[in-house]
């Protein structure tokens, strides 16, 4: 019957539709045989042709990519429809994407430059010595020329400084400048180029105003120099900030006493050689200092004093010792800190103390405690007391060697400060009392005696040769000891002036954040 009859034809029709249908399941497996390279002949006289391909804009750089369009159908003209969806409708049109506009030309870019000198790979000379610095903590790219030496180095902020309108870029040359205007030679102590490249040739200006941030300006600069050091006008670098906690010195220096016993004495000079290290602990606590033979060598008359090694430390406590409340007015609480931390001496020699004729002194071991009273923020500078005990050993060579071993209790109040920033003027100033309990080889009981020794002295940076300074130094002192036989022993009042020069001074260490954010938290 014909109502029979539609309804296989029916079914036919929806399942070829639904078989046509885009899907979002994987496709099923089948043979070559299944799916013919040209249209798919299906029931109730229905052709499905193959998709096309749809080309999508893509961002720059990222390449063009495709991706398939939905199913179409040709009627039986040969003309394409389109193929209704899941829900029998039309998919509507792939929406158009514009494409991202196009970075600005190095033309349109707004670059300030300078002018470019004739060479091509410079800019003229500006017509006033640059005043402004490039930056230690900015990065910087350095341009080649065609025989890879540096012509140029330039630097740029990500943002304006405070007190610019814009972004203001600086460069500098690579190399000195001579007095006559000509190249010198390479610049020293820069910052490591973090970026190189090299110089198109004729095309330095539309090099930089493409790689220049759109609206920068680029001046000329002194070039970068590293903390501690400062560089001229051309280019030359020099070191303005010394460590003299660091360093090995060679000095000279006239010494004036008056001796009781033994009058006064314009005529003596003294010859003296250090060595000395500073070092920082980790926890920017503790402040180790070791000096190595130290010492002087005295003229007219002779005398000679040294030490094999000498070191010391101060120590910046993180609990107070004591907790004092004080309750008149508003109470508060005071905290006072225990900044203690040790010294030792080893293998002292002193000939001829106080002009004696044949002594000679020998401090086998010295060693005891320090406490810090005061302390600056990096602990260079400080006052302190220091106490401790030595093992003594004094000869005599009279008449046969008299060998006399004392056990010396040691206490001194001394301090060293520097008042400036750069490490130039330093004052340091001691006072030592030792109480020597003397062993006689024919007496049974040691005897008892005494050594005074005062002295304060004022030392400045006044030169540098090849980066290495040159101090004045003057000093004041006095003592007294009745260790020694008569008639060396007595009082004696001192002075002293003379020159050090010093080797190997590195830059003064600068408060780095870290030790800032803790002294911060130690005043608080």
């Amino acid at each position: 019957m014909p109502g029979s009859a539609s309804l296989p034809c029916t079914v036919a029709v929806c399942l070829s539709l639904l078989a046509a249908a885009p899907s979002e399941a994987a496709p099923e497996e089948g043979s070559a045989d299944d799916e013919p390279e040209g249209a798919d002949a299906r029931p109730n006289g229905i052709t499905l042709a193959p998709s096309p391909q749809v080309d999508v804009l893509a961002g720059p750089g990222t390449g063009d990519a495709t991706a398939p369009a939905g199913p179409e159908t040709t009627d039986g003209a040969g003309d394409v429809a389109d193929v209704p969806g899941g829900d029998g409708t039309p998919e509507a049109p792939a929406p158009v994407h514009d494409a991202q506009p196009e970075p600005p030309t190095a033309a349109a870019r707004n670059v300030s430059l300078p002018p470019v000198g004739a060479d091509g790979t410079s800019f003229e000379p500006p017509p006033l010595p640059p005043q402004a610095h490039m930056s230690w903590d900015l990065p910087v790219t350095c341009l080649m020329d065609g025989t890879g030496v540096v012509r140029l180095r330039y630097q740029c902020p990500r943002a304006p400084v405070d007190g610019e309108e814009g972004i203001v870029c600086r460069y500098s040359s690579g190399r000195e400048l001579r007095e006559d205007g000509g190249d010198g030679p390479e610049l020293e102590r820069t910052r490591p180029c973090d970026y190189y490249d090299s110089i198109p040739h004729g095309r330095l200006a539309e090099y930089l105003r493409e790689r220049l941030p759109d609206g920068a300006r680029l001046d000329p600069a002194i070039a970068e120099a590293p903390p501690g050091w400062r560089r001229d006008e051309r280019g030359r670098v020099f070191q303005v900030s010394f460590d003299l906690y660091r360093r090995v010195f060679l000095g000279t220096r006239w010494y004036p006493a008056l001796l009781s016993p033994g009058g006064l004495q314009l005529g003596r000079v003294g010859l003296e050689i250090g060595s000395r290290i500073e070092i920082l602990s980790d926890d920017l606590r503790t402040r180790y200092r070791l000096q190595v033979l130290p010492g002087e060598v005295l003229l007219n008359p002779l005398g000679v004093t040294g030490t094999l090694l000498r070191f010391d430390a101060s120590r910046d406590a993180e609990n107070p010792l004591l907790r004092i409340t004080t309750f008149w007015g508003t109470p508060a609480r005071h905290d006072l800190y225990a900044d203690v931390a040790g010294w030792f001496d080893v293998l002292g020699v002193e000939y001829r103390p106080r002009n004696s004729v044949d002594e000679l002194q020998l401090r086998f071991l010295a060693g005891g405690f320090t406490w810090d009273l005061w302390h600056s923020t990096d602990m260079y500078g400080y006052v302190r007391l220091r106490g401790g005990a030595a093992f003594d050993d004094l000869y005599l060579d009279r008449d046969g060697v008299d060998n006399r071993v004392a056990l010396t209790p040691v206490v001194a109040v001394e301090g060293d400060v520097t008042f400036d920033d750069d490490g130039f003027h330093h004052l340091t100033f001691v006072s030592t009392w030792e109480a020597p309990f003397v062993w006689r080889e024919d007496a049974g009981t040691p005897a008892f005696t005494q050594r005074f020794l005062n002295e304060a002295a004022y030392e400045v940076i006044f030169l540098a040769i090849n980066d290495q300074p040159l101090t004045f130094r003057v000093a004041v002192g006095g003592g007294y000891r009745d260790d020694v036989e008569s008639p060396a022993r007595g009082w004696e009042l001192t002075a002293g002036a003379g020159l050090r020069f010093s080797f190997w001074v590195p830059a003064r260490e600068e408060v780095s954040e870290a030790l800032a954010e803790l002294a911060h938290g130690w005043d608080d």
